[in-house]
């Protein structure tokens, strides 16, 4: 169980390049694996509404602007393993003191309805079964 496990969203904690260290049992059910130790762009390809690349190497470039703490509630497409999935993200960049980037907390609402997937165990229980890799869509 890790420190997000109690909260209702799809929970995932980044690090400054993209990748995942953290992800809660709503978040690995979400996306029908569990994606900690890999990169988000390779988990899940999230793109916006009409379909544009969010962050292709880590995290997206406005990250990186010190003025920009917040990622505000987007609609996102996530095309993982386990299909399209369209969710609503929302989120706060995280940063040291003196303004260096650390990564980001990421929560991710499926739309009102939306089907659930069962349980995906994590890492420090079972490994994984199912692949975290995004099918190509190039």
């Amino acid at each position: 169980m890790n420190r997000y496990d109690e909260l209702p969203d799809a929970i995932l904690q980044l690090d400054p390049g993209g990748v995942v260290v953290e992800a809660n049992a709503v978040a690995r059910r979400l996306l029908g694996c569990d994606p900690v130790g890999q990169s988000i762009a390779q988990v899940c390809e999230p793109r916006t509404a009409a379909g544009h690349p969010v962050c292709e190497r880590g995290l997206p470039p406005a990250a990186r602007l010190r003025s920009v703490t917040r990622i505000v509630d987007q609609p996102l497409l996530l095309r993982t393993a386990a299909g399209d999935l369209t969710v609503h993200a929302a989120g706060t960049y995280v940063r040291s003191d003196d303004g260096h980037l650390l990564g980001a907390v990421v929560s991710l609402r499926p739309p009102p309805g939306a089907p659930t997937r069962q349980p995906t165990p994590s890492r420090s229980s079972a490994p994984s079964a199912t692949s975290c890799a995004a099918p190509s869509r190039r």
